[in-house]
């Protein structure tokens, strides 16, 4: 899907992403929360709740990184289509791009929605 996001556009995708990593990073957060309150709930010991706890990080660290470092131009529309179907952004939020740009979101979240039911 090519990209042809104009220089405001770029600048609102960008602003929308920082957004979604601030939002993705409180989320990590409180998955990491919910072991340590079985920890201290007395639902796992010590040691599984390090290593729940290590393998979590780990995993969100390295999806963060999976979804967020290439974020360059030709991108951006897939990435925003991600967000947007994750509810870390909403339809109000890309009101201001264009129809075109619009048009390479949608299409790109149906078929994400359309996989994820297939493999349930």
């Amino acid at each position: 899907m090519p990209s042809d996001l104009s220089k405001r556009e770029r600048k609102i995708a960008r602003a929308l992403i920082e957004q979604s990593v601030e939002n993705e990073f409180e989320t990590g957060l409180k998955e990491a929360e919910a072991i340590l309150v079985g920890w201290k709930n007395k639902k796992l010991s010590s040691r599984e709740a390090f290593h729940k706890l290590r393998d979590h990080m780990n995993d969100f660290r390295k999806y963060l990184a999976r979804r967020y470092d290439d974020r360059n131009t030709s991108h951006s529309t897939l990435l925003i289509a991600a967000i947007l179907k994750d509810g870390y952004i909403t339809e109000e939020d890309i009101k201001d791009f264009s129809e075109e740009a619009k048009e390479q979101i949608k299409p790109t979240i149906r078929f994400c929605q359309e996989n994820e039911d297939v493999n349930k």
